[in-house]
């Protein structure tokens, strides 16, 4: 884990009212898809399998 990740998933949940995870790493993503370019990918692939979770569930 990048030194820059720890720091802010350190920060992120104290500044942050989130009680719901994965908000938190939501956020988390799109900090750093802002600093990373790369992170957008991430986020695409991340949300794609929860949607498909979500479908799986139902």
């Amino acid at each position: 884990v990048p030194p820059l990740t720890m720091i802010l998933y350190q920060i992120l949940p104290a500044y942050t009212p989130i009680s719901d995870p994965f908000m938190e790493w939501m956020l988390l993503f799109s900090i750093l898809a802002w600093v990373d370019p790369l992170c957008i990918y991430t986020i695409r692939q991340f949300k794609k399998e929860k949607m498909l979770q979500k479908k799986l569930i139902k």
